[in-house]
């Protein structure tokens, strides 16, 4: 039969090598979690998490800027997890400050049925062109969920941005591959109307399942339950949005990363076969926020490897293609074998 090639690489030597450069050069890349807030805690909610990043060659730790008179320099990230009170003014002006160099913020804002205004929160998200609702969003439609409402299938937003691909497409890959996308316990955001930066790149990430009505507009049977702080009437009958970044070219190409909840990183979900896509999804915003491939980039390519197979059409031609390639050889390395004992003591 024809010979068959097939190609296979080894794509982790990059990777390794990155890993003793970090080691070796004494790099860090910074990943703080915000305190002061009533946030969810590095140690004791985020340990799985936490381990995935250090495996990442990054090193989590916790920054507390009522304390710091700066966000330290060495940030590569601020993640701020579930606040359950609002930023300061003082403190929104470090962080503004940090995100003029060109800094990277993500808020994981989970519903709060308290009465708290996140008014500072919002501004900043709101120089990103970001909106934030007082909702809990809930599925109604019992073929998207199981059992909870609040814990509901989700669609991955694929555009045809840079930014977006680099994000979406393993994850649109995975979803293609069967594996479901779903989130809990979230509240939503919309793109803010008249944001001053005119340079702002704005996307969706995650967004209620949608279907089209009779005019061809995109629907969701999905609802915004009103929930906490200034919320008005529920929200339903369109698309909501779950997950959204935004990138300003204006502030030294400043990322901002929102999530409507926080719980699908911690210890009780993150290894959830159902949070699998939202985790992912984080642990690549981080790489792209970072301006790396897991960090670093060695400049080592794929080590390509090729594989020839034979395709036999019988028992007897596998046979005789056996006896060709084992029988034949291990015959002639013993009549040589021979040859060189009688000629050496002869």
């Amino acid at each position: 039969g024809k010979p068959l090639v097939e190609e296979a690489y080894f794509t982790g030597e990059n990777f390794i090598t990155g890993a003793i450069d970090a080691v070796v050069s004494g790099r860090h890349s910074m990943v703080y979690f915000l305190t002061g807030h009533g946030e969810k805690s590095l140690y004791d909610d985020y340990s799985v998490f936490r381990r995935n990043l250090i495996n990442r060659n990054y090193t989590p730790s916790e920054l507390n800027l009522t304390i710091s008179e700066a966000v330290p320099e060495d940030a590569s990230m601020i993640i701020v997890a579930a606040p359950q009170t609002d930023l300061t003014n003082d403190e929104t002006r470090k962080l503004n400050e940090y995100l003029d160099k060109g800094g990277n913020v993500a808020f994981l804002m989970s519903p709060n049925d308290d009465d708290v205004v996140y008014k500072n929160f919002e501004s900043v998200m709101e120089d990103f062109g970001i909106g934030m609702d007082y909702d809990l969003v809930a599925e109604t439609d019992p073929s998207l969920y199981v059992g909870d409402p609040y814990l509901y299938q989700v669609s991955i937003v694929a555009s045809d941005t840079e930014y977006s691909t680099q994000l979406t497409d393993e994850l649109i890959e995975m979803t293609n591959s069967n594996i479901v996308a779903f989130m809990q316990n979230s509240r939503s955001f919309f793109k803010f109307s008249a944001p001053e930066d005119t340079t702002l790149q704005i996307e969706s990430l995650l967004q209620t399942v949608s279907t089209t009505d009779e005019l061809g507009n995109p629907v969701s049977s999905a609802i915004g339950e009103p929930y906490g702080g200034k919320s008005s009437s529920t929200i339903e009958g369109q698309v909501l949005d779950l997950a959204m970044y935004s990138a300003s070219p204006a502030r030294n190409d400043a990322k901002l990363l929102v999530f409507g909840s926080a719980e699908f990183i911690d210890d009780e979900n993150v290894e959830e076969d159902f949070m699998i896509v939202p985790v992912f999804m984080m642990l690549s915003t981080i790489s792209w926020m970072h301006n790396s491939n897991l960090d670093t980039d060695m400049g080592i390519g794929n080590k390509a490897k090729d594989y020839d197979y034979m395709l036999l059409n019988s028992e007897t031609e596998a046979i005789g293609t056996a006896v060709l390639f084992v029988a034949v050889p291990f015959v002639v390395a013993i009549l040589g074998a021979g040859v060189w004992l009688k000629r050496r003591y002869s």
